[in-house]
């Protein structure tokens, strides 16, 4: 799917291909490449692509960005690669997000920082003892069963939410911490009344965050990273966008053929294809269990929603 990066204009089906799902990073790569050059023949410039985290994905993102397996601990200046061609990639927010409350709800991650533990005890004792007028939580917003439940991302890391547990909970800070790191993440891009100047500010502060906790338990004899950290998935998600949005402000800026109001990072997502994904179910009769099609069902339905996201963006 490809947005252009305008506001209420609809996403678009650039391209759709069947495969055996045994495509490698090499191949991505090579996508990018060639969508990018058959692109530019028509006079159009593609900006960026997104993923939601898929590992073959990563490990292309990685390569465009020549980002090293590991960050030194100590630098003494602002360490930031630069991208292998003119295209940038960027992770899904909405996606980082989730993976970062569900690993705050995971039984068996034990996550510290320092001396401060970071736990989802904290925002249940907040839900338990205060009313919820005060926090706007419910004890479904911490239930890691629905993994993918966005607006309790939201609200667990609410300023609202993380004022009150770092005024009346006790020993909360390192949940204080972790979760405005989540909200600055999210800010960064899907804030849309920040200024560049804050976006990364905000982004890159979460990153220093994440590195310097990283780096610390790799200093400890009793914690590890697979227990006590992060995944690799959302911390690498993490350093990606930071790139991303850095580098997204210095093309536009360098490039005459580019403008301020391309700086959209709320656009810039794997949301158009998870839209696709789910109008594409919705369409099935209400009468119909199926809930796989064939590549010829899927075009076909294609061509509807397209003009659905027409109508509907027209409309706003």
């Amino acid at each position: 799917m490809a947005q252009p990066l305008q506001n209420n204009t609809p996403s678009f089906c650039l391209s759709i291909f069947g495969t055996d799902n045994r495509f490698t990073a090499s191949d991505v790569l090579k996508r990018w490449i060639k969508m990018q050059s058959m692109a530019k023949e028509f006079g159009i410039t593609i900006l960026g692509h997104s993923s939601d985290g898929d590992t073959r994905l990563m490990k292309a993102m990685k390569t465009t960005y020549k980002l090293p397996a590991s960050v030194e601990n100590k630098w003494p200046w602002f360490h930031c690669m630069k991208p292998n061609s003119n295209a940038l990639v960027c992770q899904d927010t909405i996606h980082i997000g989730t993976k970062l409350r569900t690993r705050l709800l995971h039984e068996k991650v034990n996550l510290q920082i320092g001396n401060y533990i970071i736990n989802k005890k904290h925002l249940e004792y907040l839900i338990l003892n205060f009313g919820k007028d005060k926090h706007l939580l419910t004890i479904s917003d911490i239930n890691g069963e629905d993994k993918m439940n966005y607006r309790a991302v939201e609200k667990i890391c609410d300023p609202i939410v993380t004022n009150i547990l770092n005024e009346k909970v006790a020993n909360a800070k390192g949940s204080v911490i972790y979760l405005k790191a989540i909200r600055n993440i999210l800010d960064s891009f899907l804030n849309k009344n920040l200024a560049h100047r804050e976006r990364l500010f905000l982004i890159w502060k979460s990153v220093f965050i994440f590195r310097i906790w990283r780096n610390w338990i790799l200093e400890q004899n009793d914690l590890i990273l697979s227990k006590n950290f992060i995944t690799s998935n959302s911390y690498m998600s993490v350093e990606i966008n930071a790139h991303f949005l850095l580098m997204l402000f210095q093309i536009i800026l360098s490039d005459s053929n580019l403008n301020s109001s391309m700086c959209v990072p709320w656009l810039m997502s794997s949301q158009p294809c998870e839209q696709i994904f789910r109008s594409t179910r919705s369409l099935t009769s209400t009468f119909s269990t199926i809930v796989n099609f064939s590549l010829n069902d899927i075009m076909n339905r294609i061509k509807k929603i397209q003009i659905i996201y027409i109508y509907t963006k027209r409309q706003k």
